[in-house]
């Protein structure tokens, strides 16, 4: 977190502010932690189709990722956490293509097959860092730059020798050069891809699954959505990869503040910008 005119003591209280605002909502959403309330709510789910949610947190998530499911036509998916395991581990998928769920009686979870798992992946990344800007701009930060794994990256104001924050998206074949540079002020870039940094020859990392088709992505592509809304950036990128087409925006809520998706198809150098 770079925060511009700063002193070392309001920076470390700014600090300790994020930090405690960012774990709360990990313990909440994360699959990984054995007692989260997604964590609980999975385990329900093993057995049934539906399950009542009593975390603010996790109700938050769901609904951003219930809104996410219907505005990219379930490309991006939340609910698919058994799916992606059943696919990575070559196991039958019994009938669980294209899974779904919605948010109903204010905080029932109903899902439509039994045993679905929930992973929100980067969504929570993206929840965290609007959640950060505003605890920032609430305490008065005009110009401020946040990185989360530099996937997710959060630019408020500017850099103080510009009107922007300029960040270059690297190209996943080659590090020494950017695919795009991209001028952030007051907004949000994520970035998803099927490769790592540096892969050659068409190498895929085998980690994204095609929820509707039921099968990994093989495609060498990354994507970058410029947005206010990091959280609908997070789940456009990965919609984005996943279909290899952006959506439109009549779609999407204008509270999302979508700007520009674009789409890198490596080794054909068919690139899009939308």
């Amino acid at each position: 977190m770079l925060l511009v005119n700063v002193d070392q003591m309001f920076g470390e209280h700014l600090q300790a502010l994020v930090s405690h605002r960012v774990l709360e909502i990990e313990q909440a959403i994360s699959v990984y932690l054995p007692d989260s309330p997604l964590t609980r709510a999975n385990d329900i789910l093993t057995s049934q189709d539906s399950v009542e949610i009593d975390d603010a947190e996790l109700l938050l998530a769901l609904r951003t990722a219930q809104q996410g499911l219907e505005a990219t036509k379930g490309f991006y998916n939340a609910s698919c956490g058994e799916l992606v395991r059943r696919v990575k581990e070559g196991r039958p998928l019994d009938g669980i293509y294209a899974p779904s769920f919605s948010v109903e009686d204010e905080n029932r979870l109903v899902c439509s097959h039994v045993g679905l798992g929930f992973d929100f992946g980067g969504l929570g990344k993206g929840i965290a860092l609007d959640s950060v800007r505003g605890i920032l701009v609430a305490e008065g930060i005009e110009n401020a730059l946040i990185s989360f794994g530099e996937s997710s990256i959060l630019g408020i104001g500017s850099h103080p020798h510009g009107d922007h924050w300029p960040i270059a998206v690297p190209d996943p074949t080659d590090t020494s050069t950017s695919l795009i540079d991209i001028k952030l002020r007051d907004s949000g870039l994520t970035l998803s891809s099927t490769l790592g940094n540096g892969l050659q020859h068409g190498e895929i990392r085998q980690h994204i699954v095609n929820p509707i088709a039921g099968k990994v992505v093989l495609d060498p592509i990354t994507t970058a959505v410029h947005c206010d809304s990091l959280a609908w950036g997070e789940m456009l990128s990965t919609a984005s990869l996943v279909s290899g087409f952006s959506f439109s925006t009549g779609l999407i809520p204008e509270t999302a503040g979508l700007k520009h998706t674009h789409i890198f198809k490596h080794f054909s150098r068919d690139f899009s910008d939308v």
